[in-house]
């Protein structure tokens, strides 16, 4: 895994942790789903980040992202201001 992509996942696990939640991450062909957990029934995707580009988006649904970039782990002033609910919609 990248080493911005390891930055980045540590980021929202220390936004995750302040509000008692937990990091999960699985990864696909395509996209690595960034989850957040609260035990094991309580589950959400919290973004997905685009392996080859390093693009994070907002999570569509528990299966797909959304269309639209919200940031990218190569920029870290793209994903400073995400709070623990996840990436930003767009404007």
């Amino acid at each position: 895994m990248n080493p911005l992509t390891t930055r980045f996942l540590n980021h929202v696990a220390s936004l995750l942790r302040s509000n008692n939640m937990e990091l999960e991450i699985s990864e696909g062909r395509k996209y690595i789903k960034v989850i957040s957990a609260r035990g094991e029934v309580s589950k959400s995707a919290w973004c997905f980040i685009d392996k080859r580009s390093g693009d994070i988006f907002k999570a569509a649904n528990w299966r797909a992202p959304a269309k639209h970039a919200r940031g990218n782990v190569n920029t870290p002033e793209s994903y400073q201001g995400y709070s623990w609910t996840g990436p930003y919609y767009l404007r």
